[in-house]
């Protein structure tokens, strides 16, 4: 179970963490995956899952603050949050093998 893990942490992409990114209201990033347990847990708390759009508004030395699709905003702790693999949307997800217009 052990090596699962390590083989795991070894191909998450840094530059791609929650932690990592700059406040800009304009871009509309996607949750991709939250790394461990205590961080996923952290962040259903805070009402954040994988799949679901945010952006970054603001960022201190220790928390980044999240505005939710919803209109909250939720400050989640830096040392969470680069556990937290994000993208830019570019496009709606496809659905039920849908191809986006």
């Amino acid at each position: 179970m052990e090596k699962s893990i390590m083989r795991e942490n070894e191909r998450w992409r840094w530059t791609e963490s929650l932690g990592g990114v700059r406040p800009d209201r304009d871009q509309t990033l996607r949750v991709r995956r939250i790394l461990f347990g205590l961080v996923r847990d952290r962040c259903y708390d805070l009402g954040i899952r994988e799949g679901q759009e945010l952006r970054c508004r603001s960022r201190t030395p220790h928390e980044v603050h999240l505005e939710l699709e919803g209109g909250g905003v939720r400050s989640l702790d830096l040392a969470y949050a680069w556990f937290v693999g994000v993208a830019p949307v570019t496009d709606p997800p496809a659905t039920d093998g849908e191809v986006p217009h």
